[in-house]
């Protein structure tokens, strides 16, 4: 018989999340390095499974490219690429996985933006790790790359004569992670892992020179199963962050909090990320802002299957994230989404959320509110690997800096072949 959490254990819950900051003195922020192998399955027979698993095209129309609130770009853009997996079993208990994505976009009106003249796209998800099991440990080792060139919705600063650019169609950049993490099986309900990340931020050309950064980062967390539909615990980070060119400052950062997973009934789930996080800054750059950041971060969700056909949640997340041309920016969001299954294999889902942001200082700072809504009607076709979806986007931007308002209308069409 399933244990449920009866009346009395909010005491419990309280004494818990109490436990995780005085005990731990950690975070509600998951292990950065949590997730490296937690779809690790272990031993599979064979000696290589690979996989080209699909194929997308996406065309998409925009009516405002460069998110511009002064001369706002049309344009009709198409995007098509392919995923590869492939999984090599080196012996048992030990794999290597390898995630690629590939593809190319292509602008009508604006030929300049075509992934040809930079870099072709490669996804966030394109990377190689290696699990290796032993006894009690899971040792994951991991490196993702991608490749991003999209208009940058933050200002842009020529370091020499900061002079502030309002308006920026194309931001490239190349983006590295590198982690190794290790899992700690305790025992059967309690986790430990520990973890060690590097991220590489390689902008592409001189414009943008002034954003290369390489951040490192330790951490530490433990989950533990407390019920059969409730996960609590805790994590620790500490993080630094290095510029190559003196216009943004050097920092430190600690964040840390207690997380609790919890089922509340067989139809609502809660989950709760809350924590403090902290950035000192050493104000060796020249980008005016001297404000070091500091407050609490938060990551909750609270989701409601309504019934077997329509699920929906609302969401909150605040962020302190390192600024464009400011030391810090500070980020709050409130979401409302919604999934409704209208028939066999046809969905229709929906997304309204309201953001605000705040620069921490520096030579132009910004404050602004975002209103995002969405909307995405989907299909597979019966008895072929084929699905399709058409979705509407529309964003708002209200900004302090006049120029920096604007709205933008997309309306894509998208098609996925599955191998």
């Amino acid at each position: 018989m399933t244990t449920r959490i009866n009346r009395g254990f909010g005491r419990s819950l309280a004494v818990l999340a109490l436990a995780g900051w005085l005990l731990f003195g950690i975070p509600a922020t998951e292990s950065f390095g949590q997730g490296v192998c937690e779809e690790w399955e272990g031993s599979r027979g064979g000696t290589q499974i690979l996989n080209l698993s699909d194929f997308t095209t996406r065309i998409e129309y925009n009516d405002n490219i460069n998110a511009s609130g002064s001369e706002p770009l049309e344009d009709v853009i198409l995007k098509a690429g392919f995923n590869i997996k492939a999984e090599l079993p080196v012996f048992r208990g030990n794999s290597i996985a390898l995630n690629f994505d590939l593809g190319f976009t292509k602008y009508f009106s604006h030929p300049e933006l075509d992934s040809q003249n930079s870099f072709l796209d490669i996804s966030p998800d394109t990377g190689i790790q290696y699990c290796m099991k032993a006894g009690q440990f899971t040792i994951g080792i991991s490196d993702k790359v991608s490749f991003d060139a999209d208009p940058t919705d933050s200002l842009v600063v020529d370091p020499q004569s900061q002079a502030v650019d309002f308006d920026v169609l194309q931001y490239n950049r190349f983006n590295n992670i590198a982690a190794i993490n290790v899992q700690w099986d305790m025992n059967k309900s309690t986790k430990m892992n520990f973890g060690f990340q590097r991220e590489d931020l390689l902008p592409v050309g001189s414009r943008f020179a002034f954003t290369r950064r390489t951040s490192d980062a330790l951490s530490i967390g433990v989950t533990r199963n407390f019920y059969d539909n409730l996960d609590a615990g805790g994590n620790i980070a500490f993080t630094k962050t290095t510029y190559k060119e003196n216009f943004q400052n050097d920092s430190k950062g600690l964040n840390f909090g207690t997380f609790v997973d919890w089922k509340i009934t067989n139809f609502i789930s809660l989950y709760a990320n809350v924590g403090w996080n902290t950035i000192t800054f050493d104000n060796s750059g020249n980008n005016g802002d001297t404000t070091d950041a500091s407050s609490f971060n938060a990551d909750v969700s609270l989701t409601h299957n309504l019934n077997r056909n329509i699920n929906h949640a609302l969401a909150f997340y605040r962020r302190t994230d390192l600024g464009f041309i400011s030391n810090s920016i500070l980020e709050d969001r409130l979401q409302y989404s919604i999934d409704w299954k209208l028939f066999e294999d046809t969905t229709l889902t929906g997304l309204a959320a309201f953001e605000n942001g705040v620069d921490s200082g520096g030579l132009s700072t910004e404050t602004y509110d975002r209103r995002i809504f969405q909307i995405n009607f989907g299909s597979k076709l019966k008895d072929y690997p084929i699905t399709w979806n058409i979705e509407y986007q529309y964003s708002e931007k209200t900004s302090n800096i006049q120029v920096r308002n604007y709205t933008q209308n997309k309306l894509t069409f998208v098609i996925n072949y599955d191998f």
